[in-house]
């Protein structure tokens, strides 16, 4: 039974490893390149998602030849600056072919309301989805599936740590900005879930698809979305009841919960360290049955053994380690599509 592996991983600021006017992968961080690059080959993806690559798709190509097994064939989006997504194809994987999706930057834009802290003023202007997903059409004998690699702007706030602040005036600044974070993540979600809901290719792909990346949300609620906003943005992309034939199955709900995380971090807000589960694989129910070409749910795993082998950096402070101590700040998640 001929299966496609299928892995997303954030691999933290790539982008860095790289000068400005070369393509080569600058020395101080080919202890981190080596580490990436055994994690990839004993993963063994067929199409591997990544977040956080390079500007460059010249940079993701040198570090691949340099560093990883195979021949790969990349794909980049369209903005991102230098955090950019991308979905590397192993040639040598059983696909008859890919179409890259053409995501136009103009019609990816929403009305916001933008906070000036000196002034306390809103102003409504076109916001930008932040980072484009990269999506592919996968071709097989079997059948077409899509696969988008997704990466949300990020619900980080610089000064989210004050909104515990005794002075009024500096917790409700930093609420402000906090809360201005989270409206543009849940509204990037929306428009996600939208494109889901009317899918331009699903008559190509016959309503399978696969949902995969860093969504910079998990589990649960955070302080804001408890005082503030009552939801998460995983609820948001997953659907509701008025589109019950398009809620996303989210696969990685059947790690156990002892290793159900992606990321281990210190929430400077709450003050504790957390390990979070803050990447996702969702895919469509034409995609989840149990014959022809499908998700292999039982397969979704966090490749926690891959990522522990190449980490000597100790995770339970509340700073990260040197950086060439570990290969990135996420761990990578898999599934197979079987076909």
């Amino acid at each position: 039974m001929p299966k496609i592996k299928v892995t997303s991983w954030n691999i933290e600021h790539m982008h860095d490893w790289f000068n400005d006017t070369e393509a080569n992968v600058v020395s101080d961080f080919e202890a981190v390149a080596t580490k990436v690059a055994n994690v990839i080959n004993d993963v063994s993806p067929d199409i591997l998602c990544i977040q956080e690559g390079p500007n460059r798709i010249n940079q993701i190509r040198n570090f691949f030849t340099n560093f990883v097994s195979g021949s790969w064939e990349f794909f980049q989006s369209d903005s991102g600056g230098t955090q950019r997504s991308y979905i590397a194809v192993n040639e040598a994987a059983p696909i008859e072919g890919v179409v890259e999706i053409d995501f136009i930057a103009a019609s990816w834009k929403y009305p916001f309301l933008t906070h000036t802290e000196s002034t306390r003023t809103y102003n409504e202007k076109m916001q930008k989805f932040t980072r484009l997903p990269v999506e592919l059409l996968v071709q097989t004998t079997a059948g077409s599936f899509s696969v988008m690699c997704l990466h949300l702007k990020s619900k980080f706030s610089r000064i989210s740590s004050q909104a515990r602040s005794s002075d009024p005036k500096v917790r409700s600044n930093a609420i402000a900005e906090g809360l201005e974070q989270r409206a543009r993540i849940l509204q990037e979600a929306k428009m996600m879930r939208e494109y889901v809901q009317n899918h331009p290719f699903d008559t190509e792909v016959a309503g399978r698809m696969l949902i995969v990346g860093d969504l910079n949300d998990g589990e649960g609620v955070d302080f804001f979305e408890k005082r503030f906003f009552g939801t998460d943005l995983i609820e948001r992309i997953t659907g509701d009841l008025k589109h019950i034939d398009q809620i996303l199955t989210h696969l990685l709900d059947r790690v156990p919960p002892s290793d159900r995380f992606s990321a281990v971090f210190f929430d400077r807000l709450d003050r504790e360290l957390r390990q979070i589960l803050l990447d996702h694989i969702m895919a469509t129910p034409h995609f989840s049955g149990s014959t022809g070409l499908r998700v292999d749910k039982a397969s979704a795993t966090i490749e926690h053994a891959a990522y522990l082998a190449e980490n000597t950096g100790d995770w339970t402070r509340n700073s990260k380690p040197q950086r060439k101590k570990y290969p990135s700040d996420h761990r990578p998640v898999s599934v197979l599509v079987r076909f």
